[in-house]
């Protein structure tokens, strides 16, 4: 089974993002189920979701949130975040 923990460099571009997103205000990560990471993702907006990061069994990276509908975007990072982009604080 491939590992499901984020690297120190994916940890990283997660602060780097966070950092530069205006409507991120802060992230956390939490060892989850079977070892697998957990970040998530506080956006500024009052009533907004929190976005959930995790790494899948097959090495793509998966992001839930907005109503715990699911989203996995091939196997980079970088691209997950920038689909999220600075829009995602939707008020549910």
């Amino acid at each position: 089974m491939r590992d499901m923990r984020f690297t120190d460099e994916e940890l990283l571009l997660i602060v780097e993002r966070v950092d530069k997103t205006p409507q991120w205000r802060s992230w956390e990560r939490v060892g989850g189920e079977s070892g697998r990471d957990l970040v998530t993702i506080h956006p500024n907006a009052s009533g907004a979701a929190p976005i959930r990061l995790a790494k899948s069994e097959n090495g793509a990276y998966m992001a839930t949130g907005f109503g715990e509908w699911g989203l996995t975007v091939g196997a980079s990072l970088a691209e997950l975040l920038d689909v999220l982009g600075p829009d995602t604080a939707i008020v549910v």
